[in-house]
C-alpha cells in the first residue's frame, strides 16, 4: 500500500482544507516533517488511519466526536479523503464522521451521521466500490490484509512508546503481540478443545448409562420371551423342552437363546402346515357343495324367467308391425320434406332475377335490350366491357398528360436552382484562389523557418555550453579560494593546540617540581629551585594547574588535527574540481582560462539570451510548417472541388432542360389523342364508370338465370322421385305415409325391446340345457355344514398364524435389545478412549499436561516473538555496531516459566542482560529495531502485504552524534528498500540531516501545513 494523496477539511487542529501530496514525497524517500509543539504532525497520521478505518490511532481516538477542528467554520464539513495503491490500481477513501450542522430551517442544530465511500480509478474516471461504513471497512481490510491496530503498529512508530514491546511485562507483551498477530483464534482453540473434553466426558458417561440401560432392557426382552412361550402352548397346544439357564449374561448369550426360540418357531411351523392341509381339503369339499347348490339355484330361477317371457308374446307381435310400417314410411316422408324445399328455393330464385333484371335498367340499359338468356347477357357483357376498357384506357392518358405537364414544371425549377448553385460555385473559386495564395505564402515562410531552426538551436547550445562552464570555472576558482584559507586557519589551529599542549606540559612540570620542593624544603639547605638558604614563603604550585587542563589542551589538539585534515581533504576536492572545471572551458572551445571570466560570463549569456530568443521565433514559425502544408493541400484540393462542382451543375442544368421539353410533348401529344376519340371536353371516366355499372349488373343477371334454371331442375327431379317412392312402398297417398311415421327414437326403442326379448328367451333356454348336462339335483344340498367345518380349520391355522408371529416379534425384539446392547457397550468403551484423548489434548494445549510449560497460544506467540526479535537483531547490531542483539526465553536462570521474556545478548561480555539495564539512547536503538522488526513481521505475516509508508514520531532526543547517526541510516536503508519514511522530530540534529517534506504551521486560527519545497 502507497499513499498517493491526503485531503482533510475541519479535521483536528486543520480548519480548513488542506492537501498532502505523497507523490512529491516519495521522491525524498526519507524527509522530516516539521511544526511547532501542537500543531498538529501526528494529527496528519491520524487522519490517514481515520481515512482507512473510520478510528483514530490509540487513546487519541476515545472520542470521535472531538475529531472535528474547534476552528473550524460552522459550514465547513469535517471530512478526510485518502486517494492511495495497491497492487497497481488506484483507490479513493472518503470519510465523514458524525457531526452536528445548523439546521436549514428554524434555530439549533442537527445531527449529521456518518458516511463512508470507497472508489477505485478505472483509468478514465473514479468507480464506486462501495458504500457506508460496514461495506468499505471489509473492503480496505481485504485490500490491506491489516486491521486498525495493525496498521497503526506498522506504519507509525508512536512519540513515547517505542519501549513498549522492549520494556512491557510477560502479560502486556502477549496482550500487544496477540492484537498485532491475531492470534485470539489460538486461545480460542485452546477454550474449544477444554470444552470439548467436557462435553466428550459427558457423551462418555451418556453413553456408558445408555449402554447399561440397553443390557437391562435385552434380560426384560428375554424374559418377556420366555413368557411368551406358555401363551404358545395354551393357544396351539404345540410344546417344546424347557429352556435350561446358563451362566453367560444375554449379551454374550445371546446366540443359544435365539437358537432356542428358532426351535420353538419352527416346531409351530411344522404343526400349522398340517393344519393348512386341512384347511386345503374343507375347502375343496365347501366348493363342491356350493357348485351344487348354485346350479339348484340357478335353474329354478330360469324356469320362471321363461314363463315370464312368454306372457309377453302378443304384445310383441303388435310391436313388430308398428316397426315395420314406420321403417317404410321414413324415407318417403324425407323425400317429401326435400320436394317442399325444392319449391322454396325455386321462387326465391325467381324474386332475385326480377331484381337483377331492375339493377340492368336502372344501371343505364334500355329495356328493350334486356336479354332473356345466358347467351344474350353474355354478348352484351362482352360489348359493354370493350366500351369501359377504351374509355379507361382513355381516362389514364389524360392522367399521364397531367403528369407529363407538373414533371415538366418540377424540372424548371431544379433548371433555376442549378444554374443558381453554379454561380455561386463561380463565386467561391474566386475567394478559394485568393486564400490558397495567402496559405501558400505562409508555408513557405514556415518551411524556411524549419530549415533555419537547427542552427539556430546549435548556436543556442553553445552559448549554453559557454556559460555554464565559465560559471562553474567562476565558482571552482572561489571554492578553492575559500578551501585554501580554510585550511591555513585549520593548519595555523593546529600549530596553536599543539603549541598550547607543550606548554601546559612544562606548567605541569613546574607544578611537581614546586610540590616537590616545597614539600622538602629545610632551613639551612638550598632551595632546589633558587638556591636560596632561606626559606621565608615556600612557592605554591599555580594556579589553574593540574591534569585537567593538560587533558583539555591534548583534547583540543586532537580536534584541530581532523579540522586539519577535514580542510585538507575539501582543498584536494576543490582544486580537482577546479582541474575538471578548466578542462571543460578548453573543451567547449572558447580558449585558455583568463584571469577574469566575468566578460566571457556576460558575453556568453548575451549570446544565449540572444540565441534563445530566435531559436523561439523559428519554433513557432517551423512549428507551423506541417500544419501549413496540409492546409495548402486541402485549399488546393476544395480549390478544384469547387471548380468541378460548378462545371457540373451547368452540365445538369442543361440537361434538365432537355428532360422539361420532352415531358411538355409527350403531354400535349396524349391530350389530342382522347379529344380525337371521344370529342373536345368529354370525360372519359365518366363513361368508363357508366360501362363497369352495366357490366356488373348483367354479371348478377347472368348468375340469378343459372339459378332458376337450376331450381327449376331439381324440383322437377324431386317430385319424380316422390311419385316413385310412394309406388314402391305401398303407401297409397301423403296422408298414410304421414300416419305410419314414428319418430327415430321410439321405433330403436321398440327395436331394442323386441331384441332384448328375443335375446333373453334364447339364453335362459340355453343356460337351462347347460344346467341340465352338468347335473341338477333334485334336492338343494346343505351348505352350512362345509362352511362350518372349513371355519373350524382356518381357525386352527390362524391360531397357529398368530403364535408365529408371536415368536417372530419376540425373537425380533429379543435380538434387537441384544444387538443395540452390545453396540452401547463398544459406543461406550470408543466413547470413553475419545474422552480420555480430548483431556489428554486439553491439557497439553493449556500447559497442564506432563512435560508442558506453554499454552498453546503462548507457543504461538513465543515463535512470533522470535520472528520479530530476529529481524530486530539485525538492525539492532548494525545500528549498536554489532554489539547488542534480540534473545526470546521462555524460562528463566531456574528453569521457571516466564512466559514471552525478552532480554539483549551483549557481545561484549558474551551474556545475556535484561531490557531495562540498557542506557536511554541504547533503549531507543533497540526500541526502533524491534518497532521495525515487528512491523516488517506482521506485514509479512498478514498475506504477504506491503505498506510503502512509515512515520517515526519523536524519541531522538536520547540519541549522542554516532547514534543518531546510525538510526539515520537504518531509516534510509528502508528508503532504499522502497520505503517512504516520514520523521516527526525537534532534534536539530535529525532537523540538519534530512530534508523538509512538510512543515505544520501554527497559527491562531487554526494549523495549515505547507510543502518543504515552499
Amino acid at each position: 500500500m502507497r499513499p498517493l494523496a491526503l485531503e482533510l477539511e475541519a479535521f483536528g487542529p486543520f480548519a480548513a482544507k488542506e492537501e498532502v501530496d505523497f507523490s512529491a514525497l516519495t521522491e525524498l524517500g526519507l524527509y522530516l516533517v516539521a511544526g511547532d509543539t501542537g500543531a498538529g504532525k501526528t494529527s496528519l497520521f491520524d487522519a490517514m488511519v481515520y481515512a482507512l478505518y473510520g478510528k483514530v490511532p490509540g487513546a487519541r481516538g476515545d472520542g470521535i466526536a472531538r475529531l472535528r477542528s474547534d476552528f473550524a467554520k460552522d459550514a465547513a464539513t469535517t471530512s478526510v479523503s485518502l486517494e492511495f495503491e495497491v497492487n497497481d490500481a488506484r483507490w479513493r477513501v472518503h470519510r465523514t464522521p458524525t457531526q452536528q450542522r445548523d439546521k436549514q430551517r428554524g434555530e439549533g442544530t442537527t445531527e449529521v451521521p456518518a458516511k463512508a465511500t470507497l472508489e477505485r480509478y478505472d483509468g478514465r474516471a473514479w468507480q464506486e466500490e462501495a458504500a457506508g461504513k460496514r461495506p468499505v471497512d471489509g473492503r480496505i481490510l481485504d485490500l490491506l490484509g491489516l486491521d486498525h491496530e495493525q496498521f497503526s503498529q506498522v506504519v507509525l512508530l508512536p512519540q513515547g512508546k517505542f519501549d513498549q514491546v522492549l520494556r512491557a511485562d510477560s502479560g502486556d507483551r502477549e496482550k500487544l503481540l496477540r492484537t498485532l498477530f491475531s492470534t485470539e483464534g489460538f486461545m480460542l482453540a485452546a477454550e474449544h478443545l477444554r470444552r470439548l473434553a467436557a462435553t466428550r466426558r459427558a457423551e462418555a458417561n451418556e453413553a456408558e448409562t445408555l449402554s447399561n440401560e440397553a443390557v437391562g432392557q435385552a434380560v426384560e426382552a428375554w424374559d418377556e420371551a420366555l413368557g411368551g412361550l406358555t401363551e404358545v402352548t395354551e393357544g396351539t397346544g404345540v410344546t417344546v423342552a424347557a429352556w435350561k439357564d446358563d451362566d453367560q449374561n444375554v449379551v454374550v448369550g445371546r446366540a443359544d437363546r435365539l437358537t432356542y426360540l428358532d426351535r420353538w418357531k419352527k416346531a409351530v411351523e411344522k404343526a400349522r402346515a398340517v393344519a393348512d392341509k386341512g384347511v386345503t381339503e374343507a375347502q375343496d369339499r365347501l366348493r363342491q357343495v356350493e357348485g351344487e347348490a348354485g346350479r339348484f339355484d340357478e335353474a329354478k330361477e330360469l324356469r320362471e324367467a321363461l314363463n315370464e317371457i312368454e306372457k309377453t308374446k302378443s304384445q310383441a307381435k303388435k310391436d313388430a308391425k308398428v316397426l315395420e310400417d314406420g321403417r317404410r314410411a321414413a324415407p318417403v316422408v324425407e323425400a317429401l320434406d326435400e320436394l317442399g324445399t325444392r319449391a322454396d328455393v325455386l321462387t326465391e330464385a325467381q324474386s332475385e332475377h326480377s331484381s337483377a333484371i331492375k339493377g340492368l335498367v336502372d344501371a343505364g340499359l334500355p329495356a328493350n335490350e334486356v336479354p332473356t338468356t345466358v347467351v344474350e347477357a353474355n354478348g352484351l357483357s362482352t360489348k359493354w366491357s370493350k366500351r369501359e376498357e377504351k374509355c379507361t384506357g382513355y381516362a389514364a392518358d389524360l392522367k399521364a398528360a397531367g403528369v407529363h405537364a407538373g414533371s415538366a414544371l418540377d424540372l424548371r425549377e431544379q433548371v433555376d436552382d442549378a444554374r443558381e448553385q453554379a454561380a455561386g460555385f463561380a463565386e467561391a473559386v474566386t475567394e478559394q484562389g485568393s486564400d490558397l495564395e495567402d496559405l501558400e505564402a505562409d508555408h513557405t515562410e514556415a518551411a524556411g523557418a524549419q530549415a533555419e531552426l537547427p542552427g539556430a538551436l546549435k548556436l543556442e547550445q553553445d552559448a549554453m555550453t559557454a556559460h555554464e562552464v565559465a560559471t562553474d570555472l567562476s565558482g571552482a576558482r572561489k571554492d578553492l579560494t575559500a578551501a585554501e584559507k580554510a585550511a591555513g586557519m585549520a593548519k595555523r589551529a593546529r600549530q596553536t593546540a599543539k603549541s598550547e599542549v607543550e606548554a601546559q606540559r612544562r606548567r605541569d612540570l613546574e607544578n611537581v617540581a614546586a610540590h616537590l620542593a616545597r614539600d622538602g624544603l629545610v632551613d639551612g639547605e638550598p632551595c632546589p629551585v633558587c638556591g636560596s638558604l632561606e626559606h621565608p614563603s615556600p612557592a605554591s604550585p599555580a594556579k589553574g594547574s593540574g591534569g585537567s587542563r593538560l587533558e583539555a589542551a591534548e583534547a583540543a589538539l586532537t580536534g584541530a588535527v581532523a579540522a586539519e585534515a577535514s580542510a585538507e581533504e575539501i582543498l584536494r576536492r576543490a582544486t580537482k574540481d577546479l582541474d575538471k572545471s578548466e578542462r571543460a572551458f578548453i573543451k567547449a572551445g572558447i580558449g585558455k582560462p583568463v584571469g577574469d571570466l566575468r566578460p566571457i560570463i556576460t558575453k556568453a549569456k548575451e549570446a544565449l539570451t540572444k540565441a534563445g530568443a530566435e531559436v523561439k521565433r523559428l519554433q513557432k514559425f517551423a512549428g507551423r510548417a506541417a500544419a501549413l502544408g496540409t492546409d495548402v493541400k486541402k485549399a488546393r484540393m476544395d480549390l478544384q472541388v469547387s471548380k468541378d462542382e460548378g462545371a457540373k451543375q451547368q452540365a445538369e442544368a442543361k440537361r434538365l432542360d432537355g428532360l422539361a421539353g420532352v415531358d411538355e410533348g409527350e403531354a400535349e401529344r396524349l391530350t389530342a389523342k382522347v379529344e380525337r376519340a371521344l370529342g373536345k371536353g368529354v370525360d372519359p371516366s365518366v363513361l368508363a364508370e357508366e360501362a363497369g355499372r352495366i357490366v356488373a349488373a348483367l354479371e348478377s343477371v347472368v348468375a340469378t338465370l343459372g339459378v332458376v334454371v337450376e331450381a327449376f331442375a331439381h324440383h322437377d327431379a324431386q317430385q319424380d322421385l316422390v311419385v316413385k317412392m310412394l309406388k314402391s312402398t305401398g303407401f297409397a297417398e301423403e296422408a298414410a305415409t304421414r300416419s305410419a311415421e314414428r319418430p327415430s327414437r321410439e321405433l330403436d326403442e321398440i327395436d331394442e325391446r323386441l331384441e332384448k326379448r328375443q335375446q333373453a328367451e334364447k339364453g335362459a333356454k340355453a343356460r337351462l340345457g347347460v344346467l341340465t348336462k352338468e347335473g341338477v339335483p333334485k334336492a338343494r344340498p346343505a351348505v352350512e355344514v362345509a362352511a362350518t367345518a372349513v371355519a373350524d380349520a382356518v381357525e386352527r391355522v390362524g391360531s397357529l398364524r398368530e403364535a408365529i408371529r408371536l415368536l417372530s416379534e419376540r425373537h425380533k425384539a429379543f435380538k434387537g435389545a441384544a444387538d443395540s446392547a452390545d453396540q452401547k457397550r463398544s459406543a461406550a468403551a470408543k466413547a470413553r478412549a475419545g474422552a480420555d484423548l480430548a483431556e489428554q489434548v486439553d491439557k497439553t494445549c493449556r500447559g497442564k499436561g506432563p512435560g508442558s510449560k506453554q499454552s498453546l497460544e503462548q507457543w504461538v506467540l513465543a515463535h512470533f516473538l522470535r520472528e520479530v526479535s530476529a529481524e530486530a537483531t539485525v538492525r539492532l547490531r548494525s545500528m549498536s555496531d554489532g554489539r547488542f542483539g534480540f534473545v526470546v526465553s521462555d524460562q528463566d536462570e531456574k528453569g521457571r516459566a516466564v512466559g514471552l521474556r525478552l532480554d539483549i545478548e551483549d557481545s561484549y561480555t558474551g551474556k545475556k542482560r535484561p531490557a531495562n539495564s540498557l542506557s536511554g539512547g541504547e533503549t531507543f536503538l533497540a526500541s526502533l529495531s524491534l518497532a521495525l522488526g515487528l512491523a516488517d513481521t506482521v506485514q509479512r505475516r498478514n498475506g504477504g502485504v506491503r505498506i510503502d509508508c512509515l512515520f517515526v514520531d519523536e524519541g531522538f532526543g536520547a540519541l549522542d552524534t554516532d547514534a543518531l547517526d546510525l538510526a539515520i541510516d537504518t531509516l534510509a536503508e528502508l528508503r532504499a528498500g522502497g520505503r517512504t519514511v516520514g520523521v516527526i522530530s525537534h532534534v536539530e540534529g535529525v532537523k540538519q540531516r534530512l530534508d523538509l517534506g512538510l512543515r505544520v504551521v501554527k497559527t491562531d486560527r487554526g494549523s495549515h501545513i505547507v510543502p518543504g519545497r515552499e
